[in-house]
């Protein structure tokens, strides 16, 4: 699908406000967390669910993660070692959200990120975007990136 091929999206998720969850992967990482967590839950644009998910860490930091969850949207959710992907996978599998954005565990966003990603998202260009588009009921494997975009 290129430029001039772009459907109708106004029964699509792309026609309505957006939920939005963040999903973090987790392991060994009690010194990174608060600032990675502090930056998502200052967003101008607040994701309505943060995924947490600990990869079998064997230090504090899931502690960590459980206080700072109490009367937040942070959810943390567990699961055997099995590295950054699977973590990250698991986590997007339980989201209920029509968007997903991604955060490692040391990584910050500033404090406009998510609002500025979705400013103008009736102008985005489509790059292989089936796994931030939840709620989508048509396939989208075959939207191929636009412009200076590579795969």
């Amino acid at each position: 699908m290129w430029a001039n091929e772009i459907p109708d999206m106004s029964d699509t998720p792309w026609s309505k406000p957006m939920t939005i969850a963040a999903v973090i992967p987790f392991y060994n990482g009690r010194k990174f967390i608060l600032d990675a967590l502090k930056s998502v839950l200052t967003q101008t644009l607040a994701p309505q669910d943060i995924i947490v998910v600990d990869d079998g860490s064997t230090d504090d930091g899931p502690a960590i993660v459980g206080q700072l969850a109490v009367g937040s949207p942070i959810r943390l959710l567990r699961k055997q070692h099995g590295g950054r992907s699977s973590a990250r996978n698991y986590g997007v599998a339980h989201a209920e959200t029509d968007l997903i954005a991604l955060l490692d565990q040391n990584d910050i966003w500033y404090p406009e990120h998510l609002e500025s990603l979705l400013r103008n998202r009736r102008s985005w260009s489509f790059c292989w975007m089936e796994w931030v588009l939840k709620a989508w009921k048509r396939p989208v494997a075959s939207i191929r990136p636009l412009g200076n975009a590579t795969t």
